[in-house]
């Protein structure tokens, strides 16, 4: 059984995602950068398994 698409991030969107990193360790609470860190992953195992759940952008098959 497949376990879901696999989700391609840019070099832009790592870069973002090391930046929000940076600072969400420098301005929050470990607790709180794991719950965000949970919700990230949350929300990338849904895409990866249902990727049509979102809105598609306005790049070719993207969704966002």
């Amino acid at each position: 059984m497949k376990n879901g698409y696999d989700i391609l991030w840019t070099q832009e969107a790592v870069n973002n995602l090391k930046l929000i990193l940076n600072y969400l360790s420098t301005n929050f609470s470990k607790r709180e950068i794991s719950n965000f860190t949970s919700k990230l992953e949350n929300r990338l195992r849904l895409i990866s398994l249902y990727p049509k759940l979102f809105r598609k952008s306005k790049k070719k098959n993207i969704h966002i």
